[in-house]
Parts: structure tokens; C-alpha cells; sequence
């Protein structure tokens, strides 16, 4: 029993230390205000946050993920500063941030929050994980766009989306489509097509037999006439907008 005992002691111990190691948290040093952390392999680390008020800093253990806090004109992240935040109406609500002028959006890296740009937070609702709108906007992620009609929009499959009006990729219209016939592939949504025209990634591929098209496989196919291999490089555009290339090869059937 007496040995029972002091390994129940020793493994209360590790774990309560081991937390308490493991722990991240705000302190104030030297009049200053640090989002300090640990790891194996960094140790303990430090991450002021500027412009902190120690006055009135408080932490916000409410919000989540963990290190959210305020003081009298700022929100924090970390120790990062959220521009443009508001610290009396900042709060987390229906699946996201906002205060009483913004919505807020984890930036590119994921490790500090941005005003979302043209979001009205009165009327910002999350339609899915890629999809939301308020108003006036759609909203693709941080991009931003005006739908030809916002009451009917709706997401689709991947990032395809409609409204009563047309198609979108995105937040890119496809363009010369006819709404009434067009359907997006059941097994490669990357591709599209309506009575007269092919689609991959919303981008029209012109001078393409559409009724002997086959698709191979995500970026490529074939007709009666050619084997066709999309590409989209990489830009500084969104996804969405990217211009494509079509590589075309004579067909043969062996």
C-alpha cells in the first residue's frame, strides 16, 4: 500500500508539473505585459504585447483558442494586436468574431485575426466553412464579391456556387454559361458543362468538341480530336481567379 501510495504521489507530481510547464499565459514583468509560453523544444519564450495597457489588461478566457485579452483600447491575440478591434463589443458569436464596427478573419498564417474587408457585422451570417455573406457581399474565404442576386445565392459542391442568375467559381461569374443546362461533373468537380461549352475550375475551354469530351482525370481529357492537360500555375491572384493552360495533343485511338 505505502508503495501504491508514493507512485500515486510521484505520478501526481509529473503531471501536475508538467502542466503547469506546459502552461501558456499572460504575465506582466517589469511593467510590461508577455504572452509567455513553453515547449521541448523552445523552452520558455516571451512575446510582448505592445501598446498594453497594464492597467486595465485583462485576459479573456472565455474566447477560444486560448489568449485572447484586452485593455482599454486594444484586443490581443498572443500578444498580437487585432487592428481595428474594439474591446467593449469584441466577443465570439455564431461561429465567429466580430465587434460593433467589424468582422474578424484569421489572417493568411493562421496566427493573428484581420478585419474582414466589406463585411457588415449586423448582417454577416456563415453559410459554410468556405462560404458567408452579410447584405450586400458574398464572402470566399477574405475575398469578396457581389452576387447578381444574394437572396437565392448558395454554395455547391468544392467552391462552386449559384444564385437564380448564373454560376459562380468562387468568386469569379463564369462567364457565357446557360444556367438552365449547366451541371457540374458528379465524380470531378473541377469540371462543368452546359449544352454548348466545357468548364474546368469555371474557366470556358473554347474550340473543345463537348459532346465527345471524356475526362480522364482531375486536369485532364480527351474529345474526338485532341487529349487536353489543364494546368493553373501559382499567382498572387486567389485561387479562385487564377488563369489556367490547356495543353492540347492530337488524339489517337489505338
Amino acid at each position: 500500500m505505502k508503495v501504491l501510495f508514493i507512485f500515486l504521489l510521484i505520478l501526481l507530481m509529473v503531471i501536475f508539473f508538467g502542466v503547469k510547464r506546459c502552461s501558456h499565459e499572460y504575465i506582466v514583468e517589469n511593467k510590461k505585459v508577455y504572452w509567455k509560453t513553453w515547449d521541448e523544444g523552445f523552452g520558455i519564450r516571451k512575446f510582448r504585447a505592445w501598446d498594453a495597457d497594464i492597467e486595465t489588461f485583462k485576459a479573456l478566457p472565455s474566447l477560444k483558442p486560448k489568449g485572447f485579452a484586452k485593455d482599454h483600447n486594444h484586443v490581443f491575440w498572443r500578444a498580437k494586436l487585432i487592428e481595428g478591434a474594439e474591446p467593449d463589443s469584441f466577443r465570439f458569436i455564431d461561429g465567429y468574431f466580430r465587434d460593433k464596427n467589424n468582422i474578424f478573419v484569421w489572417d493568411a498564417r493562421g496566427d493573428g485575426m484581420i478585419p474582414l474587408e466589406n463585411a457588415d457585422p449586423d448582417t454577416y451570417s456563415i453559410l459554410n466553412r468556405r462560404w458567408s455573406r452579410d447584405h450586400k457581399y458574398v464572402f470566399f474565404r477574405k475575398e469578396s464579391f457581389i452576387p447578381r442576386h444574394i437572396e437565392s445565392f448558395e454554395p455547391l459542391i468544392g467552391i462552386w456556387a449559384r444564385d437564380d442568375v448564373t454560376h459562380y467559381y468562387g468568386v469569379r461569374e463564369v462567364e457565357d454559361e446557360d444556367p438552365a443546362t449547366f451541371e457540374i461533373d458528379e465524380t470531378n468537380s473541377w469540371f462543368a458543362r452546359d449544352n454548348r461549352h466545357l468548364f474546368w475550375k469555371g474557366w470556358l475551354i473554347e474550340e473543345i468538341d463537348v459532346d465527345t469530351f471524356v475526362i480522364d482525370g482531375r486536369d485532364s481529357g480527351h474529345d474526338g480530336n485532341f487529349r487536353y492537360r489543364f494546368r493553373q500555375p501559382n499567382s498572387e491572384e486567389g485561387v479562385s481567379s487564377r488563369k489556367i493552360e490547356i495543353i492540347r495533343l492530337p488524339f489517337e485511338i489505338e
